[in-house]
């Protein structure tokens, strides 16, 4: 499962994660930020697959289709968080495929929305427990 959140009041940055047990999902509910709109993604458009030739294949089709894909590795000391990179068209694509990082698993896909058919969307109550409408 792949979880984006989307900060409260934080000029469109997000933090995104890796969830593949149910200790990693209770760990990820400890780093969420109050106020924060969360989406869970089981499927959709976001892919979680090694890196490999096919892969690699697939996401040169498909920024060639949607001109914009993110790309997600997790860090190496703590797996769960993803360094999310948004890559606009076939030339950042090879770019971007040319630098080394870790051997395992990445998230790839279009940019998902929150309405995705295979996510759940919640908003966060802010740090006073009131729950604010969330401005992304």
């Amino acid at each position: 499962m792949v979880v984006l959140e989307r900060l409260s009041r934080g000029a469109g940055a997000t933090d995104w994660f890796l969830a593949k047990s149910q200790q990693d999902v209770r760990r990820i509910f400890g780093m969420l930020k109050p106020g924060s709109r969360v989406t869970f993604y089981f499927g959709g458009p976001l892919r979680v697959e090694p890196l490999s030739e096919t892969v690699i294949g697939a996401m040169f089709e498909a920024v060639g289709v949607d001109s914009e894909l993110v790309i997600g590795t997790p860090r190496v000391m703590e797996p769960l968080i993803l360094d999310a990179t948004l890559v606009f068209g076939p030339n950042e694509l090879a770019e971007y495929l040319i630098q080394p990082r870790p051997a395992g698993d990445l998230v790839w896909g279009v940019f998902p929305g929150a309405e995705e058919s295979d996510a759940v969307t919640v908003v966060l109550v802010d740090n006073d427990g009131t729950l604010r409408p969330h401005p992304h």
